[in-house]
Protein backbone atom coordinates (compact mmCIF):
# COMPACT_ATOMS: atom_id res chain seq x y z
CA UNK A 1 0.00 0.00 0.00
CA UNK A 2 1.23 3.29 -0.82
CA UNK A 3 2.56 5.56 1.92
CA UNK A 4 -0.02 8.38 1.14
CA UNK A 5 -2.90 5.84 1.62
CA UNK A 6 -1.48 4.83 4.71
CA UNK A 7 -0.94 8.50 5.64
CA UNK A 8 -4.37 9.54 4.79
CA UNK A 9 -6.08 6.47 6.69
CA UNK A 10 -4.82 6.90 9.78
CA UNK A 11 -6.79 10.23 10.13
CA UNK A 12 -10.41 8.86 8.50
CA UNK A 13 -9.53 5.82 10.92
CA UNK A 14 -9.23 8.87 13.85
CA UNK A 15 -12.16 10.50 12.72
CA UNK A 16 -14.07 7.39 12.81
CA UNK A 17 -13.59 5.74 15.53
CA UNK A 18 -15.03 2.78 17.22
CA UNK A 19 -17.68 0.51 17.44
CA UNK A 20 -21.59 2.75 17.41
CA UNK A 21 -24.67 1.66 17.02
CA UNK A 22 -27.01 5.06 16.84
CA UNK A 23 -30.65 4.03 16.54
CA UNK A 24 -31.04 7.77 14.95
CA UNK A 25 -28.33 7.04 12.40
CA UNK A 26 -29.73 5.73 8.85
CA UNK A 27 -26.22 4.02 8.31
CA UNK A 28 -27.03 1.94 11.34
CA UNK A 29 -24.04 -0.53 12.95
CA UNK A 30 -20.67 1.61 12.44
CA UNK A 31 -17.10 0.15 12.95
CA UNK A 32 -14.46 2.06 11.85
CA UNK A 33 -16.49 4.17 10.11
CA UNK A 34 -17.54 0.64 8.11
CA UNK A 35 -21.58 0.42 8.07
CA UNK A 36 -23.40 -2.79 7.78
CA UNK A 37 -23.73 -2.38 4.22
CA UNK A 38 -20.74 -1.36 2.89
CA UNK A 39 -19.44 -4.50 4.99
CA UNK A 40 -21.62 -6.82 3.04
CA UNK A 41 -20.85 -4.70 0.04
CA UNK A 42 -17.00 -5.99 0.36
CA UNK A 43 -17.57 -9.52 1.65
CA UNK A 44 -20.01 -10.06 -1.03
CA UNK A 45 -22.67 -11.76 1.09
CA UNK A 46 -25.12 -10.40 3.94
CA UNK A 47 -23.92 -9.60 7.84
CA UNK A 48 -25.78 -8.81 11.08
CA UNK A 49 -24.51 -6.29 13.34
CA UNK A 50 -22.01 -8.34 14.95
CA UNK A 51 -20.05 -8.58 11.90
CA UNK A 52 -19.76 -5.09 11.93
CA UNK A 53 -19.13 -5.41 16.19
CA UNK A 54 -15.82 -7.72 15.49
CA UNK A 55 -14.40 -5.92 12.10
CA UNK A 56 -10.80 -5.83 11.91
CA UNK A 57 -8.93 -2.61 11.54
CA UNK A 58 -6.92 -4.21 8.79
CA UNK A 59 -9.96 -5.32 7.43
CA UNK A 60 -11.37 -2.08 7.59
CA UNK A 61 -8.29 -0.23 5.94
CA UNK A 62 -8.69 -2.82 2.77
CA UNK A 63 -12.43 -1.73 2.58
CA UNK A 64 -11.21 1.88 2.43
CA UNK A 65 -8.36 1.06 -0.02
CA UNK A 66 -10.95 -0.84 -2.37
CA UNK A 67 -14.27 1.14 -2.01
CA UNK A 68 -13.08 4.25 -1.77
CA UNK A 69 -9.30 5.22 -2.28
CA UNK A 70 -8.52 3.25 -5.06
CA UNK A 71 -12.33 4.47 -6.62
CA UNK A 72 -11.08 8.22 -6.70
CA UNK A 73 -7.45 7.52 -7.78
CA UNK A 74 -6.04 8.44 -4.82
CA UNK A 75 -2.08 7.35 -5.78
CA UNK A 76 -2.77 10.09 -8.66
CA UNK A 77 -4.62 12.86 -6.59
CA UNK A 78 -2.02 15.87 -5.52
CA UNK A 79 -1.02 15.71 -1.75
CA UNK A 80 -3.36 17.54 0.59
CA UNK A 81 -6.37 17.08 -1.75
CA UNK A 82 -5.80 13.22 -2.20
CA UNK A 83 -7.15 13.27 1.77
CA UNK A 84 -9.91 15.82 1.59
CA UNK A 85 -11.36 13.93 -1.52
CA UNK A 86 -10.57 10.60 0.18
CA UNK A 87 -12.86 12.00 3.08
CA UNK A 88 -15.24 13.60 1.02
CA UNK A 89 -15.54 10.44 -0.91
CA UNK A 90 -16.46 8.37 2.66
CA UNK A 91 -18.93 10.75 4.63
CA UNK A 92 -20.91 11.46 1.08
CA UNK A 93 -20.33 8.31 -1.10
CA UNK A 94 -17.50 8.46 -4.12
CA UNK A 95 -19.70 9.31 -6.74
CA UNK A 96 -20.98 12.64 -5.14
CA UNK A 97 -17.01 13.28 -4.44
CA UNK A 98 -16.22 12.96 -7.70
CA UNK A 99 -18.83 15.02 -9.25
CA UNK A 100 -17.56 17.71 -6.47
CA UNK A 101 -14.66 17.72 -7.66
CA UNK A 102 -15.07 17.79 -11.73
CA UNK A 103 -17.65 20.94 -10.67
CA UNK A 104 -14.33 22.37 -8.87
CA UNK A 105 -12.88 21.56 -11.49
CA UNK A 106 -15.04 23.01 -14.41
CA UNK A 107 -15.27 20.03 -16.52
CA UNK A 108 -17.89 17.77 -17.17
CA UNK A 109 -19.44 16.08 -14.01
CA UNK A 110 -19.98 12.58 -14.68
CA UNK A 111 -18.86 10.93 -11.27
CA UNK A 112 -16.30 9.06 -13.02
CA UNK A 113 -12.39 10.30 -13.80
CA UNK A 114 -11.45 9.82 -17.25
CA UNK A 115 -8.97 11.87 -19.45
CA UNK A 116 -10.35 15.41 -19.63
CA UNK A 117 -10.36 15.05 -15.68
CA UNK A 118 -7.16 13.78 -15.27
CA UNK A 119 -5.66 16.84 -17.55
CA UNK A 120 -8.00 19.10 -15.42
CA UNK A 121 -6.03 17.63 -12.49
CA UNK A 122 -2.65 18.25 -13.75
CA UNK A 123 -3.48 22.27 -14.54
CA UNK A 124 -5.20 23.06 -11.09
CA UNK A 125 -3.36 24.46 -8.16
CA UNK A 126 -4.41 21.91 -4.82
CA UNK A 127 -5.28 24.73 -2.51
CA UNK A 128 -8.07 26.22 -4.45
CA UNK A 129 -9.58 23.13 -4.99
CA UNK A 130 -9.57 22.32 -1.24
CA UNK A 131 -11.22 25.51 -0.94
CA UNK A 132 -14.22 25.05 -3.75
CA UNK A 133 -14.48 21.62 -2.27
CA UNK A 134 -14.60 22.99 1.16
CA UNK A 135 -17.62 25.48 0.32
CA UNK A 136 -19.25 22.79 -2.03
CA UNK A 137 -19.49 19.69 1.04
CA UNK A 138 -20.68 22.73 3.73
CA UNK A 139 -23.57 23.66 1.93
CA UNK A 140 -24.17 19.83 1.58
CA UNK A 141 -23.80 19.56 4.72
CA UNK A 142 -26.22 22.29 5.48
CA UNK A 143 -28.92 20.59 3.28
CA UNK A 144 -28.69 16.99 4.78
CA UNK A 145 -31.17 15.68 6.95
CA UNK A 146 -30.12 15.64 10.34
CA UNK A 147 -27.91 18.54 10.21
CA UNK A 148 -29.65 19.71 13.29
CA UNK A 149 -28.43 16.55 15.43
CA UNK A 150 -24.85 15.44 13.53
CA UNK A 151 -24.45 18.95 11.32
CA UNK A 152 -21.65 20.39 14.32
CA UNK A 153 -19.51 16.90 14.17
CA UNK A 154 -20.01 17.31 10.30
CA UNK A 155 -18.67 21.29 10.41
CA UNK A 156 -16.09 20.40 13.14
CA UNK A 157 -14.29 17.40 11.18
CA UNK A 158 -14.58 19.38 7.56
CA UNK A 159 -13.15 22.52 9.53
CA UNK A 160 -10.24 19.91 10.96
CA UNK A 161 -9.78 18.11 7.34
CA UNK A 162 -9.63 21.19 5.42
CA UNK A 163 -6.91 22.37 7.61
CA UNK A 164 -4.68 19.83 7.60
CA UNK A 165 -5.14 19.37 3.83
CA UNK A 166 -4.81 22.96 3.14
CA UNK A 167 -1.18 22.56 4.57
CA UNK A 168 -0.25 20.02 2.83
CA UNK A 169 -1.66 21.14 -0.52
CA UNK A 170 0.75 24.15 0.36
CA UNK A 171 4.02 21.91 -0.56
CA UNK A 172 2.38 20.60 -4.05
CA UNK A 173 3.12 22.10 -7.45
CA UNK A 174 0.41 21.92 -10.15
CA UNK A 175 2.26 20.33 -12.94
CA UNK A 176 2.78 22.32 -15.72
CA UNK A 177 1.81 21.80 -19.54
CA UNK A 178 1.04 23.66 -22.78
CA UNK A 179 -2.04 24.42 -22.44
CA UNK A 180 -1.25 25.94 -18.21
CA UNK A 181 1.01 28.32 -19.86
CA UNK A 182 -1.48 29.18 -22.97
CA UNK A 183 -4.10 30.04 -19.99
CA UNK A 184 -1.27 31.72 -18.03
CA UNK A 185 -0.33 33.85 -21.29
CA UNK A 186 -3.74 34.86 -22.02
CA UNK A 187 -4.36 35.81 -18.27
CA UNK A 188 -1.23 37.78 -18.11
CA UNK A 189 -2.27 39.49 -20.94
CA UNK A 190 -4.89 41.83 -19.32
CA UNK A 191 -4.25 44.22 -16.46
CA UNK A 192 -3.68 42.12 -13.00
CA UNK A 193 -6.83 44.28 -11.29
CA UNK A 194 -8.95 42.53 -14.25
CA UNK A 195 -8.16 38.99 -14.03
CA UNK A 196 -10.64 36.89 -12.59
CA UNK A 197 -8.11 34.18 -11.67
CA UNK A 198 -6.85 36.78 -9.24
CA UNK A 199 -10.24 37.99 -8.53
CA UNK A 200 -11.56 34.38 -7.83
CA UNK A 201 -8.63 33.17 -5.65
CA UNK A 202 -8.85 36.05 -3.47
CA UNK A 203 -12.61 35.73 -2.79
CA UNK A 204 -12.76 31.92 -2.43
CA UNK A 205 -9.32 32.23 0.51
CA UNK A 206 -11.36 34.76 2.13
CA UNK A 207 -14.54 32.76 1.68
CA UNK A 208 -12.85 29.68 3.62
CA UNK A 209 -11.30 31.27 6.28
CA UNK A 210 -15.16 32.94 6.81
CA UNK A 211 -16.15 29.32 6.64
CA UNK A 212 -13.88 27.75 9.20
CA UNK A 213 -14.42 30.65 11.81
CA UNK A 214 -18.06 30.06 11.43
CA UNK A 215 -18.81 33.24 9.51
CA UNK A 216 -20.79 30.84 6.67
CA UNK A 217 -19.52 30.95 3.22
CA UNK A 218 -19.35 33.43 0.26
CA UNK A 219 -20.86 32.87 -2.78
CA UNK A 220 -17.56 33.11 -4.34
CA UNK A 221 -18.77 33.03 -7.97
CA UNK A 222 -21.22 35.50 -7.91
CA UNK A 223 -19.26 37.59 -5.71
CA UNK A 224 -16.43 37.43 -8.45
CA UNK A 225 -18.53 38.15 -11.44
CA UNK A 226 -19.99 41.15 -9.50
CA UNK A 227 -16.31 42.44 -8.54
CA UNK A 228 -15.03 41.99 -12.37
CA UNK A 229 -18.46 43.77 -13.46
CA UNK A 230 -17.47 46.75 -10.93
CA UNK A 231 -13.33 46.39 -12.22
CA UNK A 232 -14.69 46.18 -15.87
CA UNK A 233 -16.91 49.44 -15.14
CA UNK A 234 -14.18 51.58 -13.39
CA UNK A 235 -11.15 50.68 -15.91
CA UNK A 236 -14.10 51.73 -18.89
CA UNK A 237 -15.06 55.24 -16.77
CA UNK A 238 -11.63 56.02 -15.96
CA UNK A 239 -10.12 54.80 -19.72
CA UNK A 240 -12.59 57.13 -21.09
CA UNK A 241 -12.01 60.07 -18.54
CA UNK A 242 -8.33 60.13 -19.15
CA UNK A 243 -8.63 60.00 -22.90
CA UNK A 244 -10.54 63.34 -22.80
CA UNK A 245 -8.30 64.91 -21.00
CA UNK A 246 -5.38 64.27 -23.27
CA UNK A 247 -7.60 64.96 -25.92
CA UNK A 248 -7.96 68.34 -24.71
CA UNK A 249 -4.34 68.91 -23.74
CA UNK A 250 -3.49 68.33 -27.13
CA UNK A 251 -5.77 70.41 -28.72
CA UNK A 252 -4.18 73.44 -26.02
Amino acid sequence: MSDRFQTCVAVILKEEGGYVDDPEDKGGATNFGITRATLARFRGRAIVSDDVRVLTENEARAIYRALYWDAIEGDLLPKGLDLFLFDAAVLSGVSRALHWLQTSLNVPSDGIIGPVTRQALQRADPQSLIVKLYDVRAAAFRATPGFERFGRGWMARLDRLSKVAWAEAATTKPISSPQTLKETVMDNSQPVYASRTIWANLIGVISFVLSITGHGGLDTAGLTDAVLQLVTAGSFVASTLFRVIATKSIAV
